[in-house]
């Protein structure tokens, strides 16, 4: 996954959340929808920092 398609995929994780109310299964999705996040953020911070990483690009492919 990219880091735009993680971005996306811990919205529409977000969005899910409010379907759960409260209880466990929400916070399992709203877990994993911050896992997402994460992964987007570290991929545009290793893009801008390390832009012609081949090792980089390696990983994320």
């Amino acid at each position: 996954m990219t880091g735009p398609e993680h971005y996306r995929e811990g919205e529409r994780l977000l969005k899910q959340c409010t379907e759960y109310g409260s209880g466990e299964r929400r916070g399992s999705v709203a877990t994993e929808a911050h896992a997402h996040f994460t992964a987007a953020l570290v991929a545009i911070l290793a893009e801008e920092k390390f832009p012609d990483s081949i090792k980089w690009q390696e990983a994320t492919q």
